[in-house]
């Protein structure tokens, strides 16, 4: 006969295993749809969000002898056309597994907030891709980001000859990697000279890029959802963004979330779906959006 104190050691046969916390993995910092211009399509109008611009009129000089007969027609040919599609998530609990993580209290309902946040995320990428689409990429692989390249596609949104745009609010988006350059150029002369107070100074003490904030009027966003391409790369954009903006957001429907049960599969469960339909658009297309490339290689 054994002898012996009985501990949790000696009796590890006898105690289930049991999880003390759930922790749901940590999204990268995103939210290029809230930079957009939103728009939901109406039940019953179709399934395109259509947009239609009027081109300028020209007006002339008219004197006391000017016989004023030539009118000008509205040019509307110029349309852009947005058509949603969905995207989804599908999860399945068995009612065996569902009626262990209860008795534990193991994370069901976490489980559904990351089927929420992986559409999100989704949404959120697909966002990225409608900036890098842009006609005109500024900056270049291998090369750091700049303030003269945030500079140049700002005068280019505000200034070009076609349709210039100096009242939206500008973005910056980009990876964390490339914007640490712009850090690295505002803090250059730590060393070398008294920082004293100012941007050179709120750029060392804060937290970074946060303490950037603004670029010349361009508002600064870190996005964690960049990918870097084989040659260390990635490509954010800067654009003329909210109401009459460059890019814009359309959604046909709310967020779906739809739970049924279904009998035959692994001896009963629970399906878990959840939908949501939009897409990106981009207005005056080659005008108020710009890439910029740059090389994203993690920091020393």
């Amino acid at each position: 006969m054994p002898v012996g104190y009985n501990t949790a050691a000696s009796l590890n046969q006898s105690l289930n295993d049991m999880v003390s916390s759930i922790r749901l993995v940590r999204e990268m910092p995103m939210g290029i749809a809230a930079l957009c211009e939103q728009r939901r399509l109406g039940e019953g109008i179709g399934l395109d969000w259509t947009e239609t611009d009027y081109a300028r009129l020209t007006a002339q000089n008219v004197t006391e002898t000017t016989e004023l007969d030539n009118p000008q027609q509205v040019d509307d040919n110029t349309q852009i056309n947005i058509r949603p599609s969905d995207s989804g998530i599908h999860m399945f609990w068995t009612t065996r597994a569902l009626h262990v993580m209860v008795r534990q209290g193991a994370g069901v309902l976490e489980q559904g907030t990351l089927a929420l946040n992986g559409i999100r995320r989704k949404q959120d990428v697909d966002g990225l891709t409608a900036g890098q689409a842009a006609t005109t990429d500024m900056g270049t692989a291998g090369n750091p980001l700049t303030s003269n390249l945030i500079f140049s596609a700002l005068a280019r949104i505000e200034g070009n000859a076609t349709e210039q745009n100096p009242d939206s609010p500008a973005h910056l988006v980009h990876h964390r990697f490339p914007l640490k350059d712009i850090h690295d150029e505002i803090i250059s002369g730590v060393g070398t000279y008294d920082i004293g107070t100012g941007l050179t100074a709120q750029q060392f003490r804060q937290k970074f890029p946060a303490a950037m904030g603004t670029i010349g009027g361009c508002v600064v966003h870190a996005n964690g959802n960049f990918v870097a391409d084989a040659s260390d790369d990635t490509e954010g954009f800067i654009f003329a963004g909210g109401m009459g903006g460059a890019l814009i957001l359309v959604e046909d429907r709310a967020l779906r979330i739809h739970r049924e049960f279904n009998s035959k599969r692994g001896g009963g469960g629970w399906d878990l779906r959840v939908y949501l339909g939009y897409a990106f658009g981009e207005r005056a297309a080659g005008l108020w959006l710009y890439s910029l490339t740059a090389d994203m290689t993690a920091p020393a």
